[in-house]
């Protein structure tokens, strides 16, 4: 149902969000040095971001800041240490799908439905063919 595949797109774009926004508060606590210069004041604008009401064309505007600091050497570290604090396992799954999440026809594949963690609060039933 095309419905429900646009409410898992703005869930998905809630789990990079919250994501990214778990890796830089860990690279912080952890006391993980920056790869790059001018990575501040992508942090300090990624950790503004508002998540709960994301639609395509805001999710378009964060790509290319979420991307860069997905690129760093710091937020990769932060991710390699991961067992240290909370974040979703999917997390790198979709940050390393930002490009193809952040164009004007995304939709959501059966594959990224099974990566999205959503609030459970009923049973849905999806039928997904395995190869």
């Amino acid at each position: 149902d095309y419905e429900l595949l646009l409410e898992y797109q703005s869930v998905i774009y809630q789990n990079v969000i919250r994501g990214m926004q778990v890796l830089l508060d860990a690279r912080e606590k952890l006391n993980i040095a920056w790869g790059s210069d001018g990575r501040e004041q992508d942090a300090y604008d990624a950790k503004l971001m508002e998540c709960s009401s994301l639609d395509l064309p805001k999710f378009m505007e964060y790509a290319p800041l979420i991307s860069r600091l997905w690129q760093d050497r710091g937020i990769r570290r932060a991710f390699e240490r991961r067992r240290e604090f909370q974040i979703s396992d999917s997390v790198s799954y979709f940050l390393d799908e930002i490009e193809r999440l952040a164009t004007p026809d995304y939709v959501p594949t059966h594959k990224d439905i099974l990566h999205c963690r959503k609030a459970t609060k009923g049973v849905y039933e999806f039928c997904v063919k395995v190869q």
